[in-house]
């Protein structure tokens, strides 16, 4: 069976089949991360470890990424100021 050419490509689909299934798990949903780490795993030539610490690496720096992105945005927007919508010197319109 490892002489069959076409073996990778059948088990690249079926791994790519398990990812988008995985997405309907809420902790898995991340289908590009699932498809990045197994495109790693391959690059890696089916190595672990190396696999192992560079996902959590990847993990750490995108958490990272997110909690400064929050952090500028608070920093440069302004908070709006939203009209009340029970002003009684504003009469009501139908439509």
């Amino acid at each position: 069976m490892a002489d069959f050419p076409g073996m990778l490509a059948i088990g690249v689909s079926v791994a790519a089949l398990a990812m988008c299934l995985q997405a309907g798990w809420a902790p898995l949903s991340f289908i590009p991360g699932a498809f990045a780490g197994t495109a790693v795993f391959f690059g890696a030539q089916l190595s672990f470890w190396p696999t192992t610490v560079s996902l959590i690496i990847g993990t750490g720096l995108g958490w990272l990424s997110a909690l400064l992105g929050d952090r500028i945005q608070t920093l440069v927007s302004k908070p709006r100021r939203v009209p009340p919508t029970d002003d009684p010197s504003r009469p009501v319109r139908t439509a």
